[in-house]
């Protein structure tokens, strides 16, 4: 029989949803109760994953990425945030990614989560956004969300 050497696997797996592995200027913001990781497409779509607990300082450190990569340049803007290991999130959060998306007023608003307290969240928020945010149930919906768009605009 003849077997074969195995290797260990990578330290971080490799990806290709929400096109991690063409993402630019990746970021990183991780408080030990929550995690926000963010990285652009050409200018023009932002991309985060938020897992844990949220508070306000990664709903600012999420605009803030927002505000350098992506409406620092023409429009148009989406945003695709990725929430189905978020576990929670301060009021303080909601508030903050409300404001600044009706300040902004982004083309394209899409979240992959199915948690029933998100669904409240951003039922509130699309009481008072100009774009209702689009939600699907799994991360590989929103890539597939993400494609379309990428696509429509040529990203």
């Amino acid at each position: 029989m003849t077997t074969f050497p195995t290797r260990p696997p990578p330290a971080r797996t490799f990806r290709t949803l929400l096109a991690e592995h063409q993402g630019r200027d990746y970021a990183e913001l991780d408080d030990g109760r929550g995690k926000v990781r963010l990285w652009h497409l050409g200018h023009h779509i932002g991309v985060f994953e938020s897992t844990g607990s949220l508070v306000e300082a990664h709903s600012d450190f999420i605009v803030a990425f927002h505000k350098k990569y992506i409406e620092a340049h023409p429009r148009p803007w989406y945003t695709f945030g990725n929430w189905t290991e978020l576990l929670a999130y301060s009021p303080d959060v909601r508030r903050g990614l409300t404001d600044w998306q009706v300040k902004m007023k982004y083309d394209g608003l899409h979240v992959a989560h199915n948690s029933r307290l998100l669904a409240m969240s951003i039922n509130l928020a699309n009481a008072v956004l100009e774009k209702t945010v689009e939600v699907v149930p799994t991360e590989e919906q929103l890539d597939d969300v993400l494609v379309k768009v990428r696509k429509t605009i040529g990203v």
